[in-house]
């Protein structure tokens, strides 16, 4: 199957390494038993609408920002799954104050100025492709500073917590 997908790409004139594929199939791989796993947890805990809301959330600005990778597949397992199923949790049950929560979120914002995008020391990125996922980064972070205002405004407490604790996990990760 894999062999099928490269050759598709290759013939649609879409250039990439052999390694660099195989290295991606891997991941996705990867990601999808950790996603899996996640869902499972989350329908016994109850926090499936949580979980969804804050993969799609979480997953945007982490792409684009970077941060933390761990040295081996089973931390990365344990880590993944473990963020997946507490932060769900904690959108759910622990409550957050607004002025707070959008205090902190300018907080962040600040830091990313400060430390910008966050590349991994076996793919260091050019300057151009920091500015470019800056650029998608700043987009996703002030939709999400708008939607956090609109929720406050709108006393939603569900979406301002998904913001908020996926704004803090993001934070957390960067080095």
């Amino acid at each position: 199957m894999k062999e099928l997908l490269y050759s598709e790409f290759q013939k649609n004139n879409i250039d990439i390494e052999q390694d660099v594929f195989n290295y991606g199939i891997s991941v996705l791989k990867e990601q999808f038993i950790c996603i899996f796993i996640s869902l499972i947890i989350s329908y016994v805990l109850k926090t499936v609408r949580e979980f969804f809301l804050f993969l799609f959330l979480f997953i945007p600005i982490r792409v684009n920002l970077g941060g933390y990778h761990c040295k081996t597949k089973i931390n990365c397992y344990i880590c993944s799954v473990s963020s997946c199923i507490l932060f769900p949790t904690l959108i759910k049950f622990a409550r957050i104050n607004y002025l707070f929560e959008f205090i902190l979120a300018q907080i962040y914002i600040y830091f990313i100025f400060k430390w910008g995008i966050i590349d991994h020391p076996n793919k260091r990125l050019s300057i151009k492709e920091k500015q470019y996922h800056l650029k998608k980064l700043l987009f996703l972070i002030n939709l999400d500073d708008i939607i956090l205002l609109i929720s406050i405004t709108l006393d939603s407490r569900f979406m301002s917590n998904c913001i908020w604790w996926t704004i803090f996990l993001n934070f957390l990760r960067l080095n």
